[in-house]
């Protein structure tokens, strides 16, 4: 067994995996990501073939303030396989989001 697939096992249970399985194959919030109110990030695996690309796009197109980010040679689970580079592009967009107090001063 792959040291990500082990870590995956151990930290989820069986029925928390179910209702994640689920709640991807039933949920449909396209029509109300317009109320998100925060700059919102939208990392995306190049390579994920569990969701795909779709997804993302979905997001960015209905999300106001949205951006994406390409991880490049990334899967489904690229938290776990790639930290740094998740690490970093999460980084990198709150860098560019002002906080609240920057907001309150401007």
């Amino acid at each position: 067994m792959t040291p990500r697939r082990e870590l995956f096992l151990t930290n989820t249970p069986a029925v928390s995996f179910g209702a994640r399985v689920r709640a991807a194959m039933t949920a449909d919030h396209v029509g109300v990501l317009g109320r998100v109110q925060v700059s919102t990030l939208i990392p995306t695996p190049s390579h994920d073939v569990l969701i795909g690309e779709d997804a993302s796009k979905l997001m960015l197109a209905g999300i106001p303030d949205a951006r994406g980010v390409v991880l490049p040679r990334t899967g489904h689970r690229f938290r776990f396989s790639h930290p740094v580079g998740y690490a970093a592009a999460v980084e990198d967009f709150l860098a560019t989001v002002p906080t609240a107090r920057q907001g309150a001063r401007a």
